[in-house]
């Protein structure tokens, strides 16, 4: 039950090393991002080699602009001033530039440009004309395409008209040296009134006869955009795929892949084009994420740990599952195309797709081929990390596994300690981790494959030690290589951490001979080199070993804990300044009493709460035996439902509570004992108290049910429950006590019922 709770609620899904008050993340290790072409961090978005083709194929054409304008005016002014003026400069610039014609010694700070310089001293006005009438274009265009635009309807008039008198002047303008470029003039501002006849036409005439040059390049692109306005894919597709300027173009082509229009035919498509394109590797990224971003919205009905190995690798649905294994089929036929120069990617890609498809031999064997195919430094590592985890979700861990296992957790210890980020060793800890992916994509990898994977297999299998030592590991391995605990922190944020959570949900008995193998030594290789990692901290241990003893009401075994603690830590915990309200004072029942926070207090009250649980057993029913069932019972309603003395998750900056259940003494135990106190004694006044801690034990647990509910619905669920009977009782026996005069006066609940009985009379 323990363990069905932890995998249920906590989900392993903290950070390694950043723990936080509000709680764990949202997301599990199982779901954290496998699939990774380049060494970025940023799977989203284009890697730096993507990137930067990019940048330098649009600056290309760019640059190739520049050379056609200096042929077509006659020029040899510099390629920096061309660029000014064509790309630069203001339709106002452009507009003075005439008034300079006859003034080439003027001062005018144009004249300081060497292509205006030309222009003025050769008088060139259909250069000028044609430069203003482009600048024009894009005032209006550019007016028209912005999101942000709301013009009023004369404004929307006024450039309507606009874009047709641009339209029919750049499409009937023919001789001249700028008729081209009028010509693209025409077809973009035919593209924003959607005149797919017209853009055709200009293409048609215009454009595909020539021979290759920027302004054919630019066109061909709006072509593409046209097909793809018009929903023909394969068209776009080809299109985009020539012109090769921005891979979100492909991006969106492959967006309506349907029955009609497969994912093998739009990377054939672009694959034959130019095998080696590097929007091909941004589409596999991009898809590959896609794969296993719509995994981690699946939902299951068992604990997520028990099925995580099912959760993450399982056939799709028909549709998406003949997609995927049609880009699979593809991806095999790169990878055996010797023109092809990263055939490892795409076997890379093959097997991942295998694996996410639910087939894990196979990816296992595709890997093992992608591992022959010499790739580069970074695919090898992650078609390392590949086989690894197919491997791991294929097995059991027996003996021989387990030294396989070994040599691979080693293997993660020198990548990480490799590229470890400089900032980490700063900080201690890596910032930014959001979403299912961190900065730091081998640690993920080695937090998938263990908290992911192996625990979830370990935990099945009964090997509850084991399952402690990877976890610690796991949690400690990239805290020991960045230095995290040099740096000062001013909480001990210990109590969130993955070790911690599998610890407080395992039974004592494993945790404490998992404390003992830590510190000790074993024949045991694999045992050895995880405990080398986990935390060593005695303080620690004792304190959270004697919380979960007392959860059992082993008080005498959990004082023993607590005195081997030390004040410096008890003060350095979340939950001390928690340590202050009187456990065993009976206006607790009432109000609570703050006093200062006290270091020693859980071993004062474990001590007591041991002294009481002795006499409890061997004394005879008696007024004596009344007062100490009443006060030990105090003593659990206290660890119970407040004061952190047996949990971390309530009333403490950890927001998050994972004792729900078993985990803890039973309310019926504590309210058994109560009316056993009550039943015992003759004193009215200890016999009221009885009733009042049973009525507010039925409170706190209505108020958990109802929390959020109006008070008209609260107080009839109260005043139908066992804490309306016992009011009743306490009214018609126990009216005249100090007990009954306190509830009456402090007691909101109490209140809300009367109210209740009230309308109902």
């Amino acid at each position: 039950m323990k363990l069905r709770k932890f995998l249920t609620i906590s989900c392993l899904c903290f950070t390694a090393l950043q723990t936080f008050g509000c709680g764990p993340y949202s997301y599990e290790p199982s779901d954290y991002y496998l699939f990774r072409l380049t060494p970025d961090t940023d799977i989203y978005n284009l890697n730096k080699d993507t990137w930067d083709y990019y940048a330098k194929r649009n600056q290309d054409i760019v640059n190739l602009n520049i050379t056609e304008w200096q042929k077509l005016v006659g020029s040899n002014a510099k390629s920096n001033d061309v660029y000014e003026v064509v790309y630069k400069y203001l339709e106002t610039d452009i507009a003075r530039i005439e008034s300079l014609f006859g003034k080439a010694k003027s001062k005018d700070t144009l004249l300081r440009n060497s292509f205006v310089q030309h222009i003025v001293r050769v008088k060139d006005k259909q250069a000028l004309e044609y430069l203003l009438f482009a600048k024009m274009c894009e005032r209006y265009r550019g007016i028209s395409i912005d999101d942000w635009d709301y013009p009023s309807a004369e404004d929307l008039k006024e450039q309507e008209e606009m874009l047709n008198l641009i339209m029919q002047k750049a499409s009937t303008i023919k001789q001249n040296r700028f008729s081209d470029r009028y010509a693209f003039q025409a077809l973009r501002a035919a593209f924003t009134f959607q005149n797919w006849d017209l853009c055709l036409k200009l293409w048609n005439e215009n454009f595909e006869p020539m021979k290759p040059c920027s302004i054919r390049t630019l066109a061909e692109d709006y072509i593409g955009g046209l097909y793809y306005r018009k929903g023909d894919y394969v068209k776009a597709l080809s299109y985009f795929a020539r012109t090769d300027l921005n891979p979100q173009n492909y991006k969106c082509c492959l967006s309506k892949i349907n029955e009609k229009f497969t994912m093998e035919e739009a990377f054939a498509i672009i694959y034959k084009h130019d095998c080696n394109a590097l929007a091909l590797q941004y589409l596999l990224q991009t898809y590959g994420t896609a794969l296993e971003t719509n995994r981690s919205w699946e939902s299951y009905n068992e604990p997520c740990y028990l099925c995580s190995v099912k959760k993450s690798f399982h056939a799709l649905e028909p549709a998406k599952q003949k997609q995927y294994m049609d880009l699979h089929s593809f991806c095999l036929k790169a990878a055996k195309d010797n023109q092809v120069a990263n055939r490892a990617m795409w076997q890379y890609s093959a097997a991942f797709i295998s694996l996410m498809c639910g087939d894990i031999e196979a990816a296992k064997q595709e890997t093992k081929a992608g591992q022959q195919m010499k790739p580069n430094e970074n695919l090898s590592d992650k078609l390392h990390i590949l086989y690894v985890i197919t491997e791991a979700a294929g097995s059991s861990f027996e003996q021989q596994n387990e030294q396989a296992l070994l040599q691979n957790l080693r293997w993660f210890e020198q990548k990480i300690k490799v590229n470890l980020p400089k900032e980490m060793t700063k900080k201690g800890h890596i910032e930014g981790s959001f979403g299912n992916w961190s900065t730091y994509y081998y640690n993920d990898m080695l937090r998938k494959l263990l908290l992911g994977i192996v625990i979830p297999k370990y935990i099945a299998e009964g090997k509850n030690l084991k399952t402690l030592l990877l976890t610690g590991y796991t949690t400690e391995l990239i805290a020991n290589l960045s230095g995290y605990r040099k740096h000062s922190q001013e909480w001990n944020e210990d109590f969130s951490t993955d070790i911690f959570v599998m610890m407080d949900t395992m039974p004592v008995a494993d945790v404490q001979e998992y404390v003992a193998t830590i510190y000790g030594n074993s024949s045991d290789s694999l045992i050895n080199y995880l405990s080398s990692f986990c935390y060593k901290n005695k303080d620690y241990y004792n304190e959270l070993i004697g919380t979960k003893l007392m959860r059992e009401e082993r008080f005498t075994e959990a004082a023993a804990c607590f005195e081997q603690v030390k004040k410096s830590y008890w003060t350095s915990m979340n939950i001390y300044p928690y340590f202050t309200y009187p456990i065993f004072d009976d206006a607790n029942l009432i109000r609570r009493t703050s006093i200062n926070p006290k270091w020693d207090y859980k071993l004062k009250y474990a001590q007591e709460m041991s002294r009481l649980k002795s006499q409890m057993l061997i004394m005879q029913p008696s007024e004596e035996k009344a007062a100490v069932l009443y006060r030990y019972s105090l003593g659990l309603i206290a660890a119970e439902h407040k004061f952190s003395l047996t949990k971390y998750g309530k009333d403490c900056y950890i927001s998050y509570s994972i004792y729900q259940g078993n985990d803890s003494v039973s309310s019926e135990k504590i309210d058994r004992l109560l009316a056993e106190a009550g039943d015992m004694t003759k004193d009215k006044e200890l016999s009221a108290k009885c009733l009042v801690a049973r009525m507010k034990m039925k409170d706190a647990e209505i108020s958990d049910n109802y929390w959020g509910d109006n008070d008209k619905k609260r107080g009839k669920a109260i005043s139908k429950s066992l804490y309306g009977t016992l009011a009743k009782l306490i009214e018609t026996k126990f009216a005249d006590t100090r007990t009954f005069e306190m509830l009456s006066a402090q007691c909101d609940t109490y209140d809300l019922y009367r109210q209740i009985i009230y309308q109902k009379r």
